[in-house]
């Protein structure tokens, strides 16, 4: 008889959080899936599982394909990728003191598509939520990764995303929103937030 192997660990995720099944007619290759997130990983032999890179200001992990920050670093960039982030989206100004040197070079040389929707922080307009929107909607499924330079604007246009494209319950997409800020009149018109 065969000693039965045990499954790869560890994981990045909380084991109270994940569900782990087989994957139909594939021996020794699992699926991980975080039940909070919808986050998938595949574990298998050789299989090296990346941690998201909390470590990213004001990072969130809204689904399995979108996560949003602040603005990373250069070395965080690397992180996204390894993450497998395949499109940058960047909301925030190129003149910010934090913003990086050439953010649309580094993210290049990574691999990556960078997408810049320059967000005015005192006059965010229809015009850039409606760069935003379809920038979402572009046909490519893979991950994607929305910062500016803290997160303000990038929560806000999720939070209004999710409202008005997705339908979503107010009090769910609020609850990023809240973990991250709590908008200004100007961003509270914006967002479409009830008591705005």
């Amino acid at each position: 008889m065969r000693a039965r192997s045990r499954p790869e660990a560890p994981s990045p995720f909380r084991p109270a959080q994940c569900a782990r099944t087989r994957e139909a007619g594939k021996p020794g290759r699992d699926r991980l899936t975080n039940r909070r997130t919808g986050a998938r990983s595949r574990v298998g032999k050789g299989t090296t599982i990346v941690k998201d890179p909390e470590d990213i200001f004001n990072w969130r992990r809204l689904d399995a394909r979108i996560t949003t920050s602040g603005q990373p670093t250069e070395a965080q960039l690397g992180a996204l990728r390894a993450l497998g982030v395949g499109r940058v989206v960047n909301l925030g100004l190129h003149t910010h003191e934090r913003a990086l040197p050439d953010e649309a070079a580094s993210v290049a040389a990574l691999g990556m598509t960078y997408i810049h929707i320059p967000v005015d922080f005192s006059n965010p307009t229809e015009q850039d939520f409606a760069q935003f929107r379809d920038t979402l909607a572009a046909p490519d499924p893979g991950p994607v990764h929305v910062h500016c330079i803290a997160n303000y604007r990038v929560s806000a246009f999720f939070y209004r995303y999710r409202r008005e494209v997705l339908g979503m319950d107010q009090t769910q997409a609020r609850a990023d929103l809240d973990a991250i800020w709590r908008p200004d009149a100007v961003w509270a018109r914006f967002a479409g937030l009830p008591d705005a």
